[in-house]
């Protein structure tokens, strides 16, 4: 297995990591919406967020690098 490869693996592995945290922070701020604890479901939401944007720019960087690599055939 190439570096390239085996690198893509572990970053999507990485995100795959952080949107299961956003997934669940997004579990618990619906709950805590419906016991009307509102400030606890914001928060949540807004780690939900956080977690979202890491797992977005890992992959945005290998969409970058892949964009390097790519070859159009009339280039």
């Amino acid at each position: 297995m190439s570096d390239d490869l085996k690198l893509m693996a572990e970053e999507l592995s990485k995100a795959a990591d952080e949107l299961e945290k956003a997934t669940k922070h997004c579990r618990v701020a619906a709950s805590h919406f419906l016991e009307n604890e509102v400030p606890r479901g914001f928060a949540h939401s807004f780690a939900a967020i956080g977690n979202s944007s890491l797992a977005n720019k890992k992959l945005k960087e290998r969409a970058e690098f892949h964009s390097t690599k790519a070859r159009i055939e009339d280039e």
